[in-house]
């Protein structure tokens, strides 16, 4: 009765590692054309920067996870983590 059961919601159960400085493609294009942004900050919210424009835009992090088509340049290299 006191086991926790893990869900799968959206497809996903373990959520995605993002960290700062990591470049992300997104699935749509920002209206300057770039579909690459930089990860200012994680958490809650993502601070995300185009790397078109410059623009800085604030996400959700359901809504930033969905969005993420690739991560194009990783700042932290995750083979020795576990």
């Amino acid at each position: 009765m006191g086991a926790k059961i893990a869900v799968e919601v959206g497809g996903d159960a373990v959520p995605q590692k993002f960290y700062l400085g990591d470049v992300v493609q997104m699935r749509k294009a920002h209206p300057c054309g770039s579909d690459q942004w930089e990860v200012l900050r994680t958490g809650m919210d993502f601070r995300i920067r185009c790397l078109g424009c410059g623009r800085v835009v604030m996400l959700p992090r359901r809504r930033f996870e969905r969005q993420v088509k690739a991560v194009v340049k990783r700042v932290i290299d995750e083979q020795g983590v576990s």
